[in-house]
């Protein structure tokens, strides 16, 4: 599953994400806006790729792919 929330700080995202990924026991992995934005040309998409493979690579390790 993968699920993408979006609003202003401060409206229940992580809250909401927590609380759904602990319903359907799942493993929650979450990012930071600010932690993959970059100013630099192709950065964003590199910090991105980055995050979805290395959350891969967990999800591998767990026996789940």
């Amino acid at each position: 599953m993968r699920t993408l929330f979006s609003g202003p700080n401060g409206t229940g995202k992580t809250l909401a994400s927590e609380v759904v990924a602990a319903h359907l026991d799942v493993d929650l992995h979450s990012v930071a806006l600010d932690a993959v934005v970059s100013k630099y040309i192709g950065e964003t998409e590199k910090n991105l790729r980055r995050f979805l493979i290395r959350s891969r690579q967990l999800l591998a390790n767990k026996g789940g792919l």
